[in-house]
C-alpha cells in the first residue's frame, strides 16, 4: 500500500504519468495536496501515531512557508487522462490545513467546557 511507504522526504506524491505507466503509480515528487491525502487516508484508518504519520505531519510543517502556506507546481487534479490535468491552487492550502487540524484535534480535542464556553481554539 503506498501510504505505508512516504517518500523519501517523509510526503507523498504521483506524477500525472502514472495514468500511462502503471509502474510509476505512487511515485512522483511530494505534494502538500497529495501528502495530505495520504494522512487523511491513514486517519480514516485510526492511524494516528505510525512512522508514516510522523513523516508526512513533518514533511507539512517542514514545507510550510513563514505565511502559512506552502508551494505546489504539481498537476494533482485530473481533467481527464491523458487529455487534460489541472491545477487547484487551494488545493495546495486547504488540504494540508485540514490534515493538520484533524490530527490536532484528535490528540488534543477541545474539552466540553471550551466548546460550552465559546473557547475552542487551538490554544484552549
Amino acid at each position: 500500500m503506498a501510504a505505508l511507504h512516504p517518500d523519501h522526504d517523509g510526503g507523498w506524491g504521483e506524477s500525472c504519468e502514472s495514468y500511462d505507466d502503471p509502474d510509476k503509480k505512487g511515485i512522483g515528487e511530494s505534494t502538500p495536496s497529495q501528502t495530505a491525502w495520504a494522512l487523511m487516508g491513514l486517519f480514516a484508518s485510526d492511524d494516528w501515531d505510525s512512522d508514516s504519520v510522523r513523516q508526512g505531519i513533518e514533511y507539512l510543517l517542514k514545507t510550510q512557508t513563514k505565511e502559512g502556506t506552502w508551494y505546489e507546481t504539481a498537476c494533482t487534479g485530473t481533467g481527464f487522462p491523458r487529455v487534460f490535468y489541472l491545477r487547484y491552487h487551494m488545493y495546495r492550502q486547504y488540504f494540508p490545513l485540514l490534515a493538520l487540524a484533524s490530527m490536532r484535534i484528535t490528540l488534543r480535542p477541545p474539552s466540553l467546557r471550551a466548546i460550552r464556553t465559546g473557547r475552542t481554539s487551538l490554544s484552549t
